[in-house]
């Protein structure tokens, strides 16, 4: 009798087991859809953030506005390590990602000329400036 009341004790602990981790996998499951959707809304936020630093140059600038644009790629690709993130810069027969090149085309820039600044995307992101003028 005392075996037969041990054995249903260890049966009933083992099916709370069971419904306790039954429990934990339905929450573990409900909570990724929101976790997804929260890394996804957090990831566009960055994209706009990361393209916002450029798309305000977009257009007819005048050479001042260029060169501060110019600061804006050379501080941003010393930032971001990532490659999907460099922004390369052309310019007549300059094109280039590195500060050194970036700053040879910012000595090129005549702060009262007009130039004309067109953004090229990589998927959601910024990854060329091509300067005109």
């Amino acid at each position: 009798m005392e075996n037969a009341s041990k054995a249903l004790i260890i049966a009933g602990a083992i099916l709370i087991a069971i419904l306790l981790i039954g429990i934990g996998m339905f929450l573990y499951t409900s909570a990724q859809e929101p976790i997804g959707e929260a890394q996804d809304q957090m990831s566009e936020q960055a994209v706009r953030m990361f393209n916002s630093k450029f798309e305000n140059y977009s257009g007819s600038q005048k050479g001042v506005n260029v060169k501060a644009l110019l600061s804006t790629v050379i501080s941003s690709n010393s930032n971001d390590s990532a490659d999907a993130r460099l922004v390369t810069v052309k310019y007549g027969s300059s094109t280039g990602s590195d500060s050194s090149t970036i700053s040879t085309i910012v000595n090129s820039i005549v702060n009262t000329k007009t130039y004309t600044v067109n953004l090229t995307y990589t998927g959601q992101l910024i990854s060329q400036i091509e300067i005109v003028g």
